[in-house]
């Protein structure tokens, strides 16, 4: 009998232990369901503020792309300038070239009709 008081005892020993074992496992999961729900959220506060980032991004990628073409379009410009301006040099040189070539003709004109004027002169004062 007394080996059944024993066991008895070791029973209920057993069943003590279990039921505080369940207990301890119900506010160990109660403390990780908790856990796992701040880290749940933090997860989506971070989702939340990459698909911010993420817009964003693509926000300041379209400037980037969109002042890139600016560029590109403001430099091809800046090339036909450079060469208008080069042309309008070298059309102003083919200008002065030609009126100083004008202007020698000119005066060589006007050096045969001196000349021509002075044998007139001389043939009509020897007559």
């Amino acid at each position: 009998m007394a080996n059944k008081i024993d066991q008895n005892q070791e029973i209920a020993a057993l069943k003590r232990e279990n039921h505080s074992l369940l207990v301890e496992m119900k506010k160990l999961k109660a403390t990780l369901n908790a856990e796992l729900e701040v880290k749940e959220k933090t997860i989506e506060k971070l989702k939340q503020k990459l698909e911010e980032r993420d817009g964003t991004i693509s926000f300041y990628r379209g400037v980037y792309e969109a002042m890139e073409r600016e560029a590109s379009g403001l430099k091809q410009k800046l090339e036909d300038i450079s060469q208008w301006k080069k042309k309008a040099g070298l059309l102003s040189t083919v200008k002065h070239i030609s009126e100083t070539m004008q202007i020698k003709e000119l005066q060589s004109e006007v050096s045969e009709l001196k000349n021509k004027l002075e044998i007139k002169g001389n043939e009509i004062s020897e007559e």
